[in-house]
């Protein structure tokens, strides 16, 4: 039996994930406070029994990925979580990361509108006899 089975934590980690990737809906965030006093924001996440401490990186990320740089307003966003192996104090260590989640492409509304073609693009305009664009084409600055 390993340490992690015989004294299991309520924060997620690397191992926790092993090779998965799964896809996670964030339910809240909130601080986290630990034996010796410190205190991180950790992220809870829908359906699921531990929590992920927030560190700079995966904060950033998250940011980049949602579009939203305060913590407060990533309830409902989905984000997908990944092991992967870091460098820490010189040690090769495996590390939660955040990455987007997979794009599912929308199927069309009906069938006849995926056999629709693509429309055409719009010609460029004509120019005129000196080479610049015609009077009523708007000035292109």
């Amino acid at each position: 039996m390993k340490a992690h089975d015989v004294f299991p934590s309520k924060w997620l980690a690397a191992s926790d994930l092993g090779e998965a990737r799964p896809t996670v809906t964030i339910e809240r965030v909130d601080w986290a406070t630990f034996q010796d006093g410190t205190k991180k924001r950790a992220i809870y996440f829908a359906g699921k029994d531990k929590a992920l401490t927030v560190n700079a990186t995966n904060w950033n990320t998250i940011a980049q990925i949602t579009g939203i740089d305060d913590d407060d307003e990533w309830v409902g966003q989905r984000i997908r979580l990944c092991a992967v192996p870091v460098d820490f104090k010189g040690k090769t260590v495996m590390a939660v990361r955040v990455i987007a989640p997979v794009a599912t492409p929308t199927a069309p509304a009906t069938r006849r509108a995926a056999q629709q073609p693509a429309p055409r693009p719009e010609p460029e305009p004509e120019p005129d006899f000196d080479g610049g664009i015609a009077e009523e084409d708007p000035i292109p600055f």
